[in-house]
């Protein structure tokens, strides 16, 4: 073989490496990424180990005003734009709820976007929120874990309009995080509701199943 053919495979030989050395880097990064957050997706969600646990898609929880057409992402993946459109008799909220387990403790992270209409006071009388406004501007919130622990969120001295009472539809956008650990293995089934005014039956909720190993 002439040196220059010689080079040439050398040089072909060199590419290939190149090549499977890239493919193998994209795939290492790929499963980093996988294992670094978990998603809630619904019953029979959860998986054995210590580390994070993941799955593909999170839970979504949507609801409108009744009668209303319901949001066109309202089971998008976590990077789909959330920008529902809402009107004076048409509020819609989407909470989208996204996990992270660690051997037996569990973290849940609550992302809302949407509208709601603002409640009032007990005497009718107007309330002041941020624009957009943080869950805060609902009716409370109630959270079991299926191990008898609960994180739950009254809330007191308001209600929502009624009758010829002006209606103001205001923007949500929030995102907080709460931790419970299980004492022991198991499946326990998480259930979360929040309440708000405007919203179809006037709460958005829903519940999965969590495996936690022993």
């Amino acid at each position: 073989m002439s040196h220059a053919h010689e080079s040439a495979a050398a040089n072909e030989a060199d590419r290939r490496t190149v090549r499977r050395v890239a493919a193998v880097g994209a795939a290492a990064i790929a499963a980093t990424a996988l294992a670094t957050a978990g998603v809630a997706q619904g019953a029979g969600s959860g998986a054995g180990g210590t580390t994070p646990v993941a799955f593909d898609r999170p839970m979504v929880l949507a609801t409108t005003s009744p009668g209303a057409t319901p949001a066109p992402d309202a089971t998008a993946v976590p990077s789909a734009s959330a920008s529902p459109s809402a009107s004076a008799s048409a509020p819609q909220l989407k909470i989208q709820i996204a996990y992270e387990r660690v051997g037996r403790a569990l973290t849940l992270t609550f992302t809302f976007a949407g509208h709601v209409v603002e409640p009032l006071a007990e005497d009718g009388t107007a309330l002041t929120f941020p624009t957009p406004a943080t869950r805060d501007i609902g009716m409370g919130e109630t959270l079991a874990w299926g191990d008898g622990n609960t994180a739950d969120v009254p809330v007191t001295g308001r209600r929502c309009p009624t009758g010829p009472e002006k209606r103001t539809v205001h923007e949500v956008a929030d995102s907080y995080s709460v931790t419970n650990t299980y004492a022991g293995p198991g499946t326990y089934t998480i259930t979360y509701s929040y309440a708000a005014c405007g919203l179809k039956d006037g709460r958005i909720a829903g519940s999965f199943d969590i495996t936690i190993p022993k």
